[in-house]
């Protein structure tokens, strides 16, 4: 399993290896907003990351309030269950975040999901 302070996959990559990078738009709602201070913004990373890089990559840049919006370490991969992650309008699983792979202009949005309804 995949720690919070992993690195990333990118680092057997040619292409990483060779310093191509890409950039991915984030967006953030509810909570996670408020904790990012900001609704949208770009992030450029290294090519072959994925979502788990990213994800780790705005957890150290906003901190502890992020750090815990995004994870919890009893959690499937260390992400809480009641956040819901898209990666270009599509719902990822939790366990994919190690294994999707982001690519140039994609965009991923953190969502709170919220109790209730009925």
């Amino acid at each position: 399993m995949r720690s919070e302070a992993s690195t990333n996959q990118a680092d057997d990559n040619p292409e990483a290896i060779a310093g191509k990078t890409i950039t991915v738009r984030v967006k953030y709602f509810a909570s996670i907003r408020e904790a990012a201070g900001n609704t949208e913004e770009s992030h450029d990373l290294i090519s072959g990351s994925v979502v788990h890089d990213l994800l780790n990559k705005v957890a150290i840049l906003y901190g502890d309030k992020m750090r815990g919006e995004i994870f919890d370490g009893k959690a499937v991969n260390g992400l809480r269950d009641d956040i819901m992650i898209t990666l270009n309008e599509a719902i990822i699983n939790h366990i994919k975040t190690t294994e999707t792979t982001l690519d140039h202009g994609d965009v991923l949005a953190l969502f709170p999901i919220f109790p209730g309804g009925g």
